[in-house]
């Protein structure tokens, strides 16, 4: 199995990611426009051209120093692969990255009973700094339900 990033998405590539994660509605040109963003990652886990797993995430530039943050959006693998290294592949991959750029550090945020993902981040080197930590959300132009 390879991790790559993915700078480029044909139409084809993207029905294969929507049979394989069919709870994403990626539409093509926001795909596009996103794997062009050199802020922006896409990391693909596949075999043989079929993708197993996936990771979104983030270049933070920050005012008060040179080297960016990485905000590790999101990772879903293939309920027909989890719990086969696919997600430890792709942290891996982002973790490499983050040291090509010289990023100070990843944060990823997630639900302390998700345990599947605070099993993950530990197992990789994810480091829990503070139990109270809150997320708000501001939703814009939309009901929340």
């Amino acid at each position: 199995m390879i991790v790559n990033r993915i700078t480029s998405i044909s139409q084809v590539q993207l029905q294969m990611f929507r049979d394989m994660f069919p709870n994403n509605n990626w539409d093509l040109r926001n795909s596009l426009a996103f794997v062009e963003n050199k802020n922006n990652y896409l990391l693909i886990a596949e075999n043989e051209g079929i993708p197993y797993g996936f990771l979104t995430a983030y270049t933070l530039p920050r005012l008060d120093e040179l080297n960016p943050e990485i905000f590790l959006y999101e990772i879903e693998v293939n309920v027909n692969y989890q719990r086969q290294g696919v997600g430890t592949l792709l942290i891996q991959k982002l973790l490499e990255i983050a040291k090509e750029i010289k990023a100070k550090e990843i944060f990823v945020l997630t639900n302390a009973n998700n345990m599947a993902a605070m099993k993950l981040y530990q197992s990789t080197g994810g480091i829990r700094e503070n139990s109270d930590d809150v997320m708000f959300v501001y939703f814009l132009n939309q009901t929340k339900v």
